[in-house]
């Protein structure tokens, strides 16, 4: 842990540097009310000075997961987490590892343009980029953007299904 000014937290060995913390996890979709089949953790490395947080969950879904210390919410606290199932997590990873796999989707807003119809797009996800591309005559991919991924990338699920 870090203060205000980000200098390092020293702890001597009789001060419990995991105490004050609380853990809430809710998912996104259902009412927000805590979700009873988590299971969360703390642990402090001594070594890197750092506090590990460990969640546990039972049910596939997505959640927001807010971490607060003696009641004030941390910078970068909040953030949501997706829970797959074995199945699932097994298809991310393999369709992650192959750069030709493309999902179709529907752009709604592109660079602060509101399009009246969804365009139909195709997204292509690797482990270093999110590419969005749209098909010109149908079959000549353009490419409209391309985001880099870095571990400190955060996408913001809305939990709605819009498949319509």
């Amino acid at each position: 842990p870090r203060d205000e000014f980000n200098n390092l937290c020293k702890f001597s060995e009789d001060e419990n540097p995991i105490q004050g913390y609380v853990v809430s996890i809710k998912a996104i979709v259902d009412s927000g009310e805590t979700v009873p089949e988590s299971n969360w953790s703390l642990e402090y490395d001594k070594s890197s000075g750092r506090i590990i947080l460990n969640l546990t969950m039972s049910t596939e879904g997505c959640y927001r997961v807010q971490v607060s210390y003696s009641g004030i919410t941390l910078a970068n606290g909040t953030f949501e987490c997706v829970v797959l199932s074995a199945g699932d997590s097994a298809l991310v990873q393999k369709n992650v590892r192959n750069h030709t796999t493309c999902y179709e989707a529907r752009l709604v807003n592109f660079q602060g343009e509101r399009f009246l119809k969804p365009h139909k797009v195709q997204v292509y996800i690797s482990p270093k980029q999110l590419t969005i591309k749209e098909l010109v005559l149908k079959f000549i991919p353009k490419r409209l953007i391309t985001f880099r991924l870095c571990p400190s990338t955060k996408i913001h699920f809305l939990g709605e299904n819009n498949q319509t």
